[in-house]
């Protein structure tokens, strides 16, 4: 699953560090059933910060990589609004 949730641009020296806050809703972890529904799905996810795509091809073409932490949405699927 791949988006843009809230982009905001946080400029850092080199070993300087901010706390950044994110909120996620239930509709940031939802997929498309087969049968058309929309539901929030638990797992892990990994949420990726850097301005680029977390890919190999990224990094190659800009020399730079992003960051990321793993969360785990606990608890049933869920039905959410598209």
């Amino acid at each position: 699953m791949w988006g843009n949730k809230g982009i905001e641009v946080v400029k850092l020296e080199p070993y300087e560090t901010k706390k950044v806050k994110l909120t996620l809703s239930p509709r940031d972890f939802a997929v498309i059933e087969e049968d058309g529904s929309c539901v929030a799905v638990p797992g892990i996810y990994e949420i990726s910060a850097g301005g680029q795509q977390p890919d190999d091809r990224s990094t190659k073409l800009t020399g730079k990589r992003t960051e990321h932490i793993d969360i785990t949405r606990c608890g049933e699927k869920t039905g959410v609004d598209y």
